[in-house]
């Protein structure tokens, strides 16, 4: 099983000391630098344009590596200012649960806010076992290659919240939503998409995006939607705590077909 760790970025910075952390689980590293090019000296992805989105950038990484994994490798797609807390340590335990579990999508504990607040989560966290998840923030996204076909290209041109709609395809597929691995913990230490430098149509559109992906979002998360107040996070925190009481499976089978999924994509490609 190959993992590939795809980073997009507008900055000049050293990423020395990461790539060495990758290196040691044996992770391969690829980073886009949108604004800087070739002449950023880590970056080792071309890229022509200064104009990228943010999802835009995501989907150049893929169609650079798409060809170097197998349906049942995986691709990390990551932002640049993530912090490993746990370190080569981490990342090992990270390989250690995609072989277990071999879910279609997986995302490490994080500071940021799908995590903080939830108690339920916090307690399965407490556990360092995985556990299953509705949703989570942007910051990473790890995707099995089958499932990164269905993913990509990206059906939103823009920034925050993007893409989300792999998460709710996540769990029309599986039915158990994406797999947290608590092991794994990382700090989002920027939030660089908040400075519009990734700009696109739906920067900042969370409401919008909901309501254009309603066919895909399962009937019990829209309920809880609606009873929010139309409150995104407040209802993926919610969500959440009721995924992560569900028992896992003992892994993740192949994925079949799926027509709320296939026509939500062919009706906005």
């Amino acid at each position: 099983m190959k993992i590939v760790w795809c980073e997009q970025s507008g900055i000049l910075e050293s990423r020395s000391e990461f790539r060495q952390m990758l290196n040691a689980a044996k992770i391969e590293y690829f980073r886009l630098n949108w604004k800087h090019g070739m002449d950023d000296p880590e970056a080792n992805v071309p890229c022509e344009s200064s104009k990228l989105s943010w999802s835009k950038g995501r989907d150049h990484l893929y169609s650079h590596v798409k060809n170097l994994v197998s349906d049942d490798d995986y691709i990390v797609m990551a932002d640049d200012d993530i912090h490993i807390h746990t370190g080569t340590a981490g990342l090992k335990a990270l390989k250690d649960a995609l072989k277990q579990y071999r879910p279609p999508l997986a995302v490490p504990y994080s500071t940021n806010w799908h995590h903080a607040t939830d108690m339920e989560v916090r307690r399965n966290t407490n556990t360092e076992q995985p556990f299953g998840i509705f949703a989570a923030d942007l910051e990473v996204q790890v995707f099995r290659g089958d499932f990164a076909k269905q993913v990509f290209p990206a059906i939103y041109d823009g920034g925050g919240g993007t893409y989300w709609y792999a998460y709710f395809f996540c769990a029309l597929k599986s039915g158990y939503g994406a797999l947290c691995i608590p092991k794994l913990h990382i700090a989002n230490t920027r939030h660089s998409t908040e400075d519009g430098d990734y700009g696109g149509e739906f920067i900042k559109a969370g409401s919008k995006l909901w309501n254009d992906a309603r066919s895909i979002i399962p009937n019990k998360v829209w309920r809880q939607y609606e009873e929010l107040g139309s409150k995104q996070l407040s209802t993926i925190r919610a969500t959440n705590s009721r995924y992560a009481r569900r028992p896992l499976p003992l892994f993740f089978g192949k994925l079949g077909a799926n027509k709320k999924m296939d026509r939500f994509r062919a009706e906005r490609t």
